[in-house]
C-alpha cells in the first residue's frame, strides 16, 4: 500500500501510539516513524537522559528537528511523543497529514503509565493529578485532529478501523 500523506498518530503517554504505529505499518506494508526513538537513535541517548541532561525545552527543540525530518520523509504511519502536538507550531504543521487522536481515558493512562518509564512523571508523588492536568492542558490540541479513536480498543480493531478510513476507502 502506498499513501499520500502521513497518518499521524497524537495522544497521552501511555495512549499506545507506538503499539498501533508499527502494526499499522507491518499489516499494510507502510514506513512507521517513532519520533521519540528517532530522537534517541539521532542523539544517542534516551529520552530519560535528555530531559536529565538536557531540560525539556532542548528536548523540544530536537524533537521538532526530528519532526521535520519525518515530515519530509516518504509518507507513513508515525507515532509522536504527547508533549509534540503542543510545542511550537506542530499542530499546525501536523495538518498537512491525517491526524489521529488515540483517545485514553484518564484510568486506562493511569495503568498505563505506572508500567512506563516516562520523564514526565518520573518522580511525581501525585502521579494522578499530574496525568489529569496533563491531559486537561493537551486537550485543545489532541481535539483538532481529523479523528479520534478510543485507546480503549484492542489494537487489532484500531488497525482496521485506520485500514479502512486510511487505506482501502481512501
Amino acid at each position: 500500500m502506498t499513501l499520500n500523506k502521513h497518518i499521524v498518530l497524537i495522544g497521552m503517554s501511555g495512549a499506545g501510539k507506538s503499539t498501533l504505529a508499527r502494526a499499522l505499518a507491518d499489516t499494510f506494508n507502510l514506513n512507521c516513524y517513532d519520533t521519540d526513538q528517532l530522537i534517541e537513535s539521532a542523539y544517542e541517548l534516551d529520552i530519560n537522559n535528555i530531559w536529565k541532561n538536557y531540560g525539556e525545552f532542548e528536548f523540544r527543540v530536537m524533537e521538532r528537528k526530528v519532526l521535520f525530518n519525518v515530515l519530509n520523509c516518504n509518507p507513513g504511519v508515525v507515532a509522536t511523543g504527547g508533549g509534540l502536538p503542543i510545542f511550537f507550531d506542530h499542530m499546525h504543521q501536523l495538518k498537512r497529514c491525517s491526524t489521529v487522536y488515540l483517545k485514553a481515558e484518564y484510568h486506562l493512562l493511569l495503568s498505563r503509565i505506572a508500567e512506563l518509564d516516562k520523564p514526565l512523571f518520573k518522580n511525581d508523588i501525585h502521579k494522578e493529578d499530574a496525568i489529569k492536568y496533563i491531559l486537561n492542558t493537551r486537550q485543545f490540541f489532541y481535539n483538532q485532529a481529523e479523528l479520534k479513536l478510543d485507546a480503549g480498543q484492542k489494537t487489532e480493531q484500531l488497525v482496521n478501523i485506520l485500514g479502512r478510513i486510511f487505506l482501502l476507502d481512501g
